[in-house]
């Protein structure tokens, strides 16, 4: 799930931050293959990942040319993330191009 500026923009309210809040059902085994896809375009470090997913807590991974941060919070164990996966929204946002 999106959540943050990103989501807030998606639906017609801009804010000032450009950072991206991301709920994922993260599994500890995925850390790696994570950091693996994510590659040389983002700053991610596996041991905060793993600790992130232990805790059930957030972690950040940064695109190191905008410098935009998405934070992830890997948190969905709780009864907190539950009742935002049962208040989601599919949104079906298609940017129109100029014309």
């Amino acid at each position: 799930m999106i959540g943050g500026s990103v989501a807030s923009r998606l639906h017609g309210e801009p804010r000032q931050t450009i950072d991206a809040d991301l709920v994922a059902a993260l599994p500890g085994k995925q850390a790696q293959p994570l950091v693996d896809l994510l590659g040389g375009d983002f700053y991610a470090d596996v041991n905060s990942i793993l600790n992130a997913v232990t805790n059930q807590s957030s972690v950040s991974v940064i695109h190191l040319a905008s410098r935009s941060k998405v934070d992830m919070f890997v948190s969905w164990r709780t009864p907190f993330w539950q009742s935002q996966r049962e208040r989601r929204q599919k949104n079906n946002y298609r940017r129109k191009p100029w014309t």
